[in-house]
């Protein structure tokens, strides 16, 4: 018996009707996470109209196409998904039932990776002092002054002839009476100088988020009169930050940064900001053991834009915020593969803003403290996403739906847990016939940065230190893989301090982003890389690395499980499945199985049938009768493990 609930309706289906339901196994698909649908089926229209919303009406305006369902099955086997209507007359309508493997919602596998809430992440703790200089001669004339910090106004009410210093300790103490509540408060620290400190926890912007806003009123003026001094205690936090966290990963850490060298970053000569930019992205000394920042440590000079900080996220914490999202878990053996936890995505966006003082009108890249994690993703969807970390790392993934679990393993993890089910008993008809039509090859595949000009610099002889890996094929080329994720070029180069020093590690040359809201540069290309922590240079000396491959600087294997250059990829994450889809003759076989049977196929174990063990690739229910299912299917079986 077939019920089927649209919009809390069951629909008039024909006697004897039943679900021509078929499903595929996402240990055989590439290109998408697959589910379940049936075969066109009709059902009488005028019984359905009213549900359905009148679709062979020709007057009806933008007619729904698919409506959420609930489909059961002999009044046990509940199923949740979609029925399309693939056509419709006044006599019937050809209607479809969809079901996702993972039922994220539709809208939300389309949604780009930057328009997600991915929350935000502090990287400074204690607090930032910003400076305000009221460069304000004269006295009050009895008016309201105003000082504006992020979305916050403080006022006080000025007598006539009142000084500006009577005026900033009036305002201090406006400004320290709500301090428990704002996190702000204020220090009059000089006849015009009023220091503004906000602490992580506040509940405002940072003082400097939002330049615009920071100004006063009632004639008084506002310059950042002691920039450097902002910087530098901006500075010793970072810094602090980045030193401690320098060898940790997820789920200790959400972002990292890794040395990275871009000398086209910021891709405009002659800029006064840019001027002395040196190429280097996360900048560190491996002399003095520290990151660099725009300011001389020791002289406490303003140094301009020397080195930028640009954020990598940590690809697990992405897929653990979409789970959340979706109201997902994550679960599976691949999270303790360590090295799956070290995969950082590629990006050229700096956490950083150009700030303009308006008072002398000069231009600072600051640095916030709070970094908005879609702010540094790549121009990829959810779907898109989700697929690139799978085709990367040969993941098996499934889902529970009653449990609602996302569960990340590596196929080859079914060859080495063998659980096998006993289909030898079950009725077949006929005899099955073998298809010959294993994979002759395959080719790995994933893009290449256009907009990089160091694209095809490693196949030239004056570029022999490129390691960027092109694609990577076994035998013929029957079956592409592709990831949308790149592999980012890494280089060998010579400087650093000292400037003999060779380092290992990315490089790229086009035009990134110097500042984390201008949405206008040439978005960054999809790309992974495996962050190493803290590695060493020729001479010894220890820098924060990030490869894609499992090799470290010296080009010694780490001894790990996880590379996302191709061909590493292949020797490493893919040597059995690839041996089992290459000899992988298909049988196709009609069974009568029970419905609980059907309901309970497992993708990743194997099901003994004519005496040997095979893998069901697709199935599908061509009729019931009664407590019977009569099921097609397409299983697969490796010569070599029979």
């Amino acid at each position: 018996m077939l019920r089927i609930i649209v919009n809390d309706q069951d629909l008039v289906l024909p006697k004897g009707a039943f679900l021509p339901l078929r499903g595929k196994s996402p240990l055989f698909s590439y290109t998408m996470l697959p589910g379940e649908i049936s075969l066109p089926f009709s059902i009488p229209y005028r019984e359905n109209a009213a549900v359905l919303g009148f679709p062979a009406d020709p007057s009806v305006v933008d007619q729904d196409l698919e409506f959420d369902c609930t489909v059961f099955v002999n009044g046990v086997w509940k199923l949740t998904g979609k029925l399309v209507m693939e056509s419709c007359s006044t006599r019937n309508v050809e209607v479809a039932f969809v079901r996702s493997l993972v039922d994220f919602d539709e809208q939300l596998s389309q949604t780009k990776l930057a328009e997600l809430a991915l929350g935000s992440v502090s990287i400074c703790s204690g607090t930032i002092t910003v400076y305000y200089d009221f460069d304000h001669t004269g006295t009050g004339n009895g008016t309201n002054y105003e000082v504006h910090i992020g979305a916050i106004t403080f006022s006080t009410t000025t007598t006539p002839g009142e000084s500006i210093s009577d005026i900033l300790d009036d305002m201090e103490t406006v400004i320290n009476a709500s301090s428990g509540v704002t996190g702000i408060a204020a220090d009059h620290v000089d006849t015009t100088v009023l220091r503004i400190q906000q602490t992580i926890s506040s509940p405002v912007p940072d003082a400097l988020s939002e330049p615009e806003n920071i100004y006063t009123s009632g004639g008084g003026l506002i310059s950042l009169g002691d920039f450097v001094s902002w910087i530098k205690t901006w500075h010793d936090h970072f810094v602090g930050h980045l030193y401690a966290t320098r060898n940790l990963y997820y789920p200790d850490v959400s972002l990292t940064f890794p040395v990275v060298k871009h000398a086209d970053f910021y891709g405009r000569e002659g800029d006064s900001l840019n001027d002395s930019y040196q190429g280097y992205l996360n900048y560190y000394d491996t002399l003095a053991h520290k990151f660099v920042a725009n300011y001389d440590p020791d002289g406490g000079a303003w140094l301009g834009n020397v080195y930028t900080f640009v954020p990598f996220v940590f690809a697990r914490y992405v897929l653990e915020k979409i789970c959340t999202i979706a109201g997902i878990t994550l679960t599976g053996s691949f999270l303790e593969v360590e090295d799956f936890n070290r995969l950082i995505i590629d990006n050229a966006r700096s956490m950083a803003f150009e700030f303009t003082d308006p008072d002398s009108g000069d231009v600072y890249l600051v640095m916030k403290n709070t970094i908005e994690v879609a702010n540094h993703m790549p121009d990829l969807t959810v779907s898109g996403f989700l697929q690139a970390i799978r085709n990367k790392c040969n993941l098996f993934v499934s889902y529970d739906p009653v449990l609602r679990q996302l569960s990340l393993q590596s196929r080859e993890i079914i060859f080495s847990n063998r659980v096998v089910n006993d289909w030898n008993a079950k009725p077949f008809l006929g005899d099955p016939p073998m298809r010959m039509d294993q994979v002759r090859g395959i080719r790995f595949t994933s893009p290449l940065n256009s907009a990089d000009d160091m694209v095809g610099k490693y196949t030239d002889f004056l570029y022999t230190d490129y390691l960027q890996q092109d694609d990577y094929q076994i035998a013929l080329d029957d079956l592409t893989i592709e990831s949308p994720m790149s592999h980012p070029t890494i280089q060998h180069v010579s400087g650093g301090t000292p400037t003999l020093s060779q380092w290992k590690i990315p490089v790229r040359q086009y035009t990134g982003s110097g500042d984390e809201f201008d949405l206008g540069y040439i978005a960054h290309h999809p790309g992974l890389l495996i962050y190493r922590g803290m590695d060493q240079d020729s001479f010894g000396d220890t820098y924060p690395y990030a490869t894609h491959d499992d090799l470290s600087s010296t080009d010694n294997s780490e001894g790990n499980d996880i590379s996302l250059q191709w061909k590493r990829n292949a020797e490493l994450l893919w040597p059995m499945w690839s041996d089992f889809i290459q000899n992988a003759p298909a049988m196709s076989i009609t069974m009568v199985l029970s419905m609980a049977d059907v309901m309970l196929i497992n993708y990743a174990e194997w099901y003994k049938i004519q005496g040997a063990d095979w893998l069901v690739d697709e199935w599908q229910i061509d009729r019931v009768i009664g407590d019977d299912f009569y099921v097609t299917m397409t299983v697969r079986k490796n010569r070599a493990l029979i």
